[in-house]
């Protein structure tokens, strides 16, 4: 298990997140401390070393949302938000 401890959020991303997705710092930081939330390390070219989570937030309906996140102190479970949204078909190239 990932020992996420704290999420800090950059205040441009915060902002992003609300106006460009509809989600609230506090709804990302909820689903990722959500014990039922799939959190993991992952690592690519582009995006270098991360973590990444998928979980639901708890709205009606609930929604699915995937986010990642900067480690900035991985022995005190320090972490910065990188994005947050939820998915839609158009994320993945699907047309219908």
């Amino acid at each position: 298990m990932i020992g996420v401890q704290e999420v800090v959020f950059p205040p441009e991303v915060a902002e992003k997140l609300w106006v460009e997705h509809q989600l609230t710092q506090w709804e990302v930081e909820a689903m990722v401390f959500d014990p039922d939330s799939d959190v993991r390390w992952d690592e690519d070219e582009i995006h270098g070393i991360r973590v990444i989570a998928r979980g639901m937030v708890k709205r009606q309906p609930p929604l699915l949302v995937f986010a990642s996140f900067r480690p900035l102190d991985v022995e005190a479970g320090l972490y910065e938000c990188i994005t947050a949204f939820a998915p839609t078909r158009g994320d993945y190239g699907e047309t219908t």
